[in-house]
């Protein structure tokens, strides 16, 4: 008898984490018992192809059923895997059209789930490798090449989930970049509009001192004069400003 416990993703289409079973198998020479923590469909083609009779399933042993409920919750993790590529392509494209905290919420819900997945499949790995190296009685030297395609099914998972977090770090750093990039152009402007207002400030400094001898201030049209050589002081360095292409984006 051989006992071999593993997790498996339960299908829940409507919630956005990625939640575990804890999945059991006692094996014997006839028999192979499942247990699992929460009622779950994992195995619902395996099922049909006993009743239906298809394939090989009814004329091979106890480790080829093995393989096929393995294979099936295999299945689950290359589905889930696909959900989240086709989430990473969503992100994407918000990523270039809208600038929102929303998208790195999103993209560090992605990673998480990521994360969570690495976690179960990595352990199913190590559990095919098992079974494709054990010297167990009850698995057949026939049928240990199907075990050993169940490893590279794990490997490609794993290659994939490192794949999409690396595509998910650049996204990250695609936001702050862009983030960075907005500020800086906000922070332009003001510098620009301070440097316009700056040279006005002072000349209105200088006329708003209350010192008797100014002979300015007997001036008849000083009034005008000052504001034209504002307006045209102002009106120069934002020409200037613009010709030097400090005000494009």
């Amino acid at each position: 008898m051989s006992f071999y416990v593993m997790s498996a993703l339960p299908k829940e289409p409507h919630n956005p984490y990625l939640h575990q079973d804890q999945i059991s198998f006692l094996m014997g020479s006839n028999y192979l018992i499942s247990f699992q923590d929460k009622p779950s469909d994992h195995f619902t083609d395996v099922r049909d192809r006993i009743e239906k009779g298809r394939g090989k399933i009814r004329s091979k042993g106890t480790d080829f059923l093995m393989f096929r409920m393995l294979e099936s919750i295999i299945d689950n993790y290359f589905e889930v895997l696909e959900e989240i590529s086709s989430q990473i392509e969503n992100i994407d494209r918000k990523l270039h059209k809208v600038h929102n905290k929303s998208i790195l919420s999103s993209i560090e819900l992605e990673k998480r789930k990521l994360i969570e997945l690495r976690k179960i499949a990595q352990p199913m790995r190590d559990i095919t490798n098992q079974l494709e190296n054990s010297e167990s009685p009850f698995i057949e030297e026939s049928n240990r090449h199907y075990f050993r395609s169940l490893r590279s099914s794990c490997l490609s998972v794993l290659e994939e989930i490192d794949a999409n977090k690396q595509i998910l770090e650049g996204m990250a750093n695609l936001y702050y970049a862009a983030q960075g990039q907005r500020m800086n152009e906000i922070m332009r402007v003001l510098t620009v509009v301070s440097s316009i207002f700056i040279p006005l400030t002072f000349i209105v400094g200088v006329y708003g001192m209350n010192f008797e001898h100014m002979p300015e201030l007997k001036y008849r049209y000083g009034y005008y004069t000052i504001v034209a050589i504002m307006f045209v002081l102002g009106a120069g360095l934002l020409a200037f400003f613009i010709k030097r292409g400090w005000l494009k984006k």
